[in-house]
């Protein structure tokens, strides 16, 4: 297959490296390009500058980078899609892969995950009909990112939902994560200065050493009313804020942003309106944003527009900021999910 040998010239001269999730997309490995879903396809974005430096019409999710090279979803036709190499330089694409879906598919549901190793693509596709129960059919498609090589095959029925772990069942979780043998969780107490007139909250972090089964101390991190948490993509922070009303509704409002590992206070940024996504990469952050945008898609659905903001997280001024439009195709974008109906 000719596709494939030039795919692995294209991927295999040295080890990949994994991209990490951005709000809307993905960054390479060094931090220095996004790539984003837009209203018209994707936009590379130079962090620096806020820069366009290309775009495609032809890709509308961004899956992965590997080697400077955009791996993205293409659509070839109604239900026919396709893996497609973009040069992350020029954006230049390559199909290399299609592969098709259910004749009868009215909404599919994908959900991806990368590693350095491999892309794993999930397809979930359903018709509904007037009576009866709907259409459903599903499949993976895994791409190995040092080989080439690229295998389609049906997707097993899902797992059932995974259970809280013990440690966590008597807890009001807000966040939770297993890093190795060591789990992680982000609750929320009663914050002990809290009155039958003035209810306060404190979320606490704690971790539990699973091979022993031993709890370290507990780190507070912040307290208040009515305490919101958004986690950072990175995995790495949580970004929280008291989104209880004040007195002074001009005083400018903050996220706090501690460190998951040790439970440290590492910086603060400023709430923009309608933040849905957040991002940290050195002394910057990067939001995405929504808000309710003119027209109507269909009786009944709002349409949303897409704002990325480049914030300096020592001055806490925007830098700059990008539109993405009111994606046409898609209503709901979170990292590794997004709707399509075709």
């Amino acid at each position: 297959m000719r596709w494939l040998s030039s795919l692995v010239l294209a991927l295999s001269p040295t080890i990949a490296v994994a991209a990490s999730p951005f709000p809307g997309g993905v960054v390479d490995a060094q931090g220095k390009v996004a790539y984003l879903a837009s209203e018209t396809g994707i936009d590379a974005i130079e962090l620096e500058t806020g820069k366009v430096l290309w775009r495609s019409r032809e890709a509308f999710i961004p899956l992965t980078v590997s080697q400077k090279r955009l791996v993205a979803l293409t659509r070839q036709s109604r239900n026919s899609f396709a893996l497609t190499l973009f040069d992350g330089a020029t954006g230049l694409g390559r199909v290399y892969r299609e592969f098709d879906l259910p004749r009868w598919t009215r909404e599919v549901q994908w959900n991806w995950h990368p590693s350095a190793e491999e892309l794993t693509l999930d397809w979930h596709a359903t018709a509904r009909g007037i009576v009866g129960p709907p259409k459903t059919a599903q499949g993976r498609v895994r791409l190995d990112l040092s080989r080439g090589q690229v295998q389609i095959f049906p997707l097993p029925d899902p797992k059932p939902p995974q259970r809280l772990p013990v440690q966590l069942e008597k807890h009001a979780v807000r966040w939770y994560q297993q890093i190795d043998q060591v789990l992680l969780a982000v609750v929320a107490e009663e914050s002990p200065d809290s009155t039958p007139t003035k209810r306060q909250q404190r979320l606490v972090l704690r971790s539990w050493n699973l091979l022993n089964n031993q709890e370290a101390a507990p780190r507070e991190l912040i307290r208040g009313e009515y305490l919101l948490c958004l986690p950072d993509l990175d995995g790495k922070h949580l970004w929280i804020r008291d989104a209880a009303r004040h007195d002074d509704a001009t005083l400018p409002q903050f996220w706090s942003i501690f460190s998951l590992l040790d439970g440290h206070l590492t910086a603060r940024a400023p709430v923009l309106a309608g933040t849905m996504s957040v991002t940290r990469i050195k002394t910057r952050a990067y939001c995405l944003s929504t808000a309710t945008a003119k027209g109507m898609i269909l009786p009944g659905k709002v349409r949303r527009s897409h704002m990325l903001y480049a914030i300096d997280l020592t001055t806490f001024k925007t830098l700059w900021s990008h539109s993405l439009g009111s994606p046409s195709e898609w209503e709901k974008f979170v990292p590794g999910e997004r709707s399509l109906n075709p």
